[in-house]
């Protein structure tokens, strides 16, 4: 997209049809904001089905959100599925980290929470939710700040 080759896209009908959540998550998705790209409805159609799997997520987590345990979790008392999404929640952590470190939130970023969001989705549908020991703590369910970043 530039104005210099006259492809200028206008982001009112994406906004209008998916929000402009969805717009935000595809433009830094693309890549940095300030180079041109090329629009494509299929990425934002997968920007915004992702938003929406986050959001179901928390809706069906909420209970569990507001009131996490507030103590540590020990990683070896977890079962082995807890224990990859704890250490996968905390790779993403770290990455998002780095990235806001060194530049702004990047498309790598984003794929990390991209990878996390599908680990907590499986291991939201296998069940263990209820039963895990890491149940209610901030072990890998979604967190308020992984949604406030999602949804800036």
């Amino acid at each position: 997209m530039s104005k210099s080759k006259g492809n200028v896209v206008s982001p009112d009908p994406i906004i209008e049809e998916s929000g402009a959540d969805t717009m935000r998550l595809y433009i830094l998705f693309a890549g940095p904001p300030e180079r041109d790209t090329e629009w494509r409805q299929d990425s934002i159609d997968g920007c915004n089905r992702f938003l929406n799997r986050v959001y179901r997520l928390w809706e069906t987590h909420e209970p569990l959100l507001a009131n996490p345990a507030p103590t540590e979790i020990d990683p070896e008392s977890l079962d082995e599925e807890s224990r990859r999404l704890f250490r996968k929640t905390h790779w993403a952590i770290d990455k998002v980290r780095k990235d806001l470190q060194t530049t702004s939130i990047s498309n790598t970023a984003i794929s990390a929470v991209m990878e996390l969001s599908n680990q907590m989705n499986g291991f939201s549908e296998s069940g263990t939710v209820a039963s895990s020991p890491a149940r209610g703590r901030r072990c890998g369910l979604p967190s308020i700040r992984w949604w406030r970043l999602l949804r800036r």
